[in-house]
């Protein structure tokens, strides 16, 4: 009976660490760089909108930056920013057509999840994904448009 709480009390003592640390990661520094939409492997809808884009991420600690800057399909540069930490909490989100505020979440230090609100109301949420890799950057993304709900998938290499 002693070796089984010996035993329980040892593993316990091991994955104690893993639980605590990944509560208090950080993203991946792969996210840093200068990334690169790729149409052709991006799944755009019907009216694909932005054409090109270049998004630039800067990781520091748990705080994740954004600038982002674009073409649409017809011919409008598009200019889009933000700054926050992964911690659910809403943070102003520049240029964007569809909000004026985002929340991200961390769920690994390569998937974020985000929350983007117009007016304090949500208009869109997505997914981000860092490859294995860290040369692509998949974002699938969820948003009201118009009374439409549009999805789309945004591929993105590294620079």
């Amino acid at each position: 009976m002693n070796k089984h709480i010996v035993g329980f009390v040892a593993a316990m003592v091991l994955l104690a660490p893993v639980g605590a640390s990944a509560k208090d990661q950080a993203p991946s520094a792969d996210w840093s760089g200068t990334w690169k939409l790729n149409v052709a492997k991006s799944k755009l809808g019907a009216n694909p909108g932005k054409w090109s884009e270049t998004r630039t991420y800067a990781v520091d600690g748990k705080k994740i930056t954004l600038d982002g800057k674009g073409m649409t399909s017809a011919g409008k540069a598009t200019h889009i920013s933000y700054a926050g930490s992964v911690d659910g909490k809403a943070y102003p989100f520049m240029g964007s057509p569809i909000g004026d505020s985002i929340a991200i979440t961390m769920v690994t230090p390569r998937e974020l999840k985000s929350k983007v609100m117009l007016r304090g109301k949500p208009s869109a949420s997505a997914v981000s994904y860092l490859s294995a890799d860290g040369k692509r950057v998949t974002l699938r993304r969820h948003a009201l448009i118009g009374s439409a709900p549009r999805d789309v998938t945004m591929v993105y290499d590294k620079m």
